[in-house]
């Protein structure tokens, strides 16, 4: 079930530790700000992983099983995007081509875009808590997946396609097994977010293809420059058994946006028999019940959000939140 919001961490249950017993860890020198726990707003369970943020840097994550702990803060190697005027990682990697009906004009969210029962294609309705979401755009349903030029391509029984860019690694494609296309059941859904009139607006896309309905996910995408992590239903849904999050490292994060915050940045451990480490944003390969699968999965969780004073009109902090699973083979 392909799920995709506009808000910043989701909550992993079921007793995922943000680092391990022992976990908590001071922050470098200087010291002006304290960082809550990262188990506030997205973590439940273990102990420990608490991080102290210090200016201009901050805190190690608490270790843990499999996980790569970084001293002194996160290297800038690691370190994803700060505010919504920076790229998403990954680059969701498609274009989407829009069937006939969308010339621009006013259409009721919900309505189909080509006016048909039959389209898999709708407008979603452009409504948040904050009133800041423009309509956007939902296609499901029956498709054809089969090669194109440049990769992969999936085209809606009803209308409507997504061909893809190449902006993404070859590794990450999903597989074709016959010539003339597989047929697959596709979820796409995208959304534009306006942070502030004067401040530009994000969009964020996912994308998920399937074996049938109910079938295995061959793949699974969310890009975006708010997202909330991975649910925990969900990624049982790509691989078949869940997986801990184990925080590597934080830092005090100073970007383009008027507000300061405190970045914890994770890494997965899938509970297979042995364990396999998905490290941050960084593409690896693991064997899951569900099948081999080629994995990008930048996770992170933001608190302690600080406005700086005499700014405004600035973007939104971002979250460095991007996931792509694609299955190597049936």
């Amino acid at each position: 079930m392909l799920t995709l919001g506009a808000c910043g961490s989701s909550t992993h249950a079921g007793g995922n530790g943000i680092g391990g017993a022992g976990g908590s860890a001071t922050g470098g020198t200087g010291g002006a700000s304290t960082g809550d726990s990262p188990t506030g707003g997205a973590v439940g369970g273990g102990t420990g992983g608490s991080a102290t943020g210090g200016t201009g840097g901050a805190s190690t994550g608490g270790t843990g099983a499999g996980g790569t702990v970084y001293a002194g803060g996160c290297p800038a190697s690691t370190r994803g995007p700060l505010s919504t005027w920076e790229a998403p990682r990954p680059s969701f990697g498609w274009t989407f081509i829009a069937p006939s009906g969308i010339d621009g004009g006013a259409v009721d969210a919900g309505a189909t875009i080509d006016g048909g029962a039959s389209a898999s294609c709708q407008l979603l309705p452009g409504v948040s808590a904050t009133g800041n979401y423009l309509p956007g755009l939902g296609c499901h349903g029956s498709a054809v997946l089969h090669s194109g030029a440049n990769g992969p391509i999936v085209t809606f029984d009803g209308g409507g396609e997504l061909a893809w860019t190449g902006d993404l690694s070859r590794e990450a494609q999903p597989y074709i097994k016959s010539a003339t296309g597989d047929r697959v059941q596709a979820d796409y859904q995208e959304h534009e977010i306006v942070v502030c009139p004067f401040c530009g607006s994000y969009t964020t896309q996912a994308l998920e293809i399937r074996d049938g309905e109910g079938g295995k996910v061959r793949f699974h995408e969310q890009s975006g420059a708010v997202l909330p992590n991975l649910s925990d239903a969900e990624v049982v849904d790509v691989f078949g058994v869940s997986a801990s999050m184990v925080a590597i490292c934080s830092f005090n994060a100073v970007g383009p946006s008027c507000t300061t915050f405190d970045r914890t940045e994770y890494e997965h451990v899938l509970a297979t028999t042995p364990a396999q480490t998905i490290p941050n944003a960084s593409w690896t390969a693991v064997n899951s019940p569900n099948g081999t699968y080629q994995v990008f999965w930048a996770s992170s969780v933001e608190t302690s959000f600080q406005s700086l004073p005499n700014c405004a009109d600035g973007p939104a902090p971002a979250t460095d939140t991007g996931f792509i699973a694609a299955l190597t083979a049936p």
